[in-house]
């Protein structure tokens, strides 16, 4: 027995005529009795009462009328979910991202604009640094990475600017530094800093701290994400240099202040493979197109490089 006969049994059995049946299915009646004669030989009975003017089903053949549509309708479906799936617009998508992405407030909002144009594609969020990040890309365990203090990158990826944000200083609402509108290099020299731990960020925190300062500046104290970062400061173990965007996590007894005459940002980027990637992927970085779009992003324009550079036509998810 094969779908076919199946096709065949329910087409008669809606129709209850063989002409018309036959013609529906774009067979000759004859073809499609012998096909249900075949049925029922297989089966050891009766599917059809028939006469010279009639053809009805027997009381098997009610039952196996709906054991049959039932059949066919997980058939169509599982063929629908297989193209749906091979052409990106079902399956998952596995994004890596750092802390100060989730707190910066564009993750959410584009992701909540994804799963409007999207919704049958899931996302699956794994929080890691940059460099981790990185690696699990190159070696296919993230489809995308969110990140910053990005290093320069390597040859088989791409990326693009999502969000920047200015640096200040973030420092708990006690200090005295508080009652500044903007801090100078005087006022930051003999404070005590915190920085992020992972080498990458420890970096770049440092040398930004020391240039401002023409110094080297004084650490005190370490931390492994954004939120021990805001803690230790609303707990007076000292400043740190952050992005603005930490405004958004809300913590209690922290104030933030911008650093005169420093102008640099800190860049939340995304990244994919150059080559090779998946239909899933086509319409993630089509959607990141649109949304950027309506935001005036000044990198829009290297976005749409990588939407066009081997990517997946999605026009039509626009």
């Amino acid at each position: 027995m094969e779908l076919r006969h199946l096709r065949y049994f329910t087409t008669v059995a809606e129709q209850l005529h063989f002409g018309r049946a036959a013609e529906k299915l774009n067979i000759v009646q004859s073809a499609l009795s012998r096909q249900i004669q075949d049925l029922e030989n297989e089966l050891q009975l009766a599917l059809f009462i028939r006469d010279s003017r009639n053809v009805r089903l027997t009381e098997a053949g009610t039952l196996f009328y709906e054991e049959a549509k039932a059949i066919l309708s997980k058939s169509d479906r599982a063929v629908q979910l297989v193209k749906t799936l091979a052409q990106g617009y079902a399956g998952r998508l596995r994004i890596g991202f750092v802390g100060i992405a989730g707190v910066s407030g564009i993750l959410q909002a584009f992701l909540a604009d994804f799963r409007s144009r999207y919704p049958q594609l899931l996302i699956e969020l794994i929080e890691a640094e940059n460099h981790v990040q990185i690696r699990r890309l190159k070696e296919g365990e993230l489809d995308a990475a969110i990140v910053t203090f990005a290093e320069e990158e390597p040859d088989a990826l791409e990326s693009f600017t999502l969000h920047a944000s200015r640096w200040v200083i973030g420092m708990s609402t006690a200090s005295p530094l508080a009652g500044f509108a903007e801090l100078s290099a005087a006022q930051l020299h003999d404070e005590s800093f915190i920085l992020y731990g992972n080498p990458q960020a420890e970096s770049t925190q440092r040398a930004l701290i020391a240039s401002f300062l023409s110094a080297e500046p004084r650490i005190v104290n370490y931390a492994n994400s954004t939120l021990s970062t805001l803690t230790l400061i609303a707990a007076g173990y000292g400043i740190a240099l952050v992005p603005e965007s930490m405004r958004q996590v809300g913590v209690p007894g922290i104030t933030f202040r911008p650093l005169a005459g420093l102008n640099r940002t800190v860049d939340i980027r995304i990244c994919t493979l150059r080559h090779g990637a998946s239909p899933q992927v086509g319409h993630l970085l089509s959607a990141l197109q649109s949304f950027c779009r309506g935001r005036s992003r000044p990198a829009l324009a290297d976005l749409s490089a990588m939407v066009e550079n081997g990517r997946p036509d999605t026009r039509g998810a626009e």
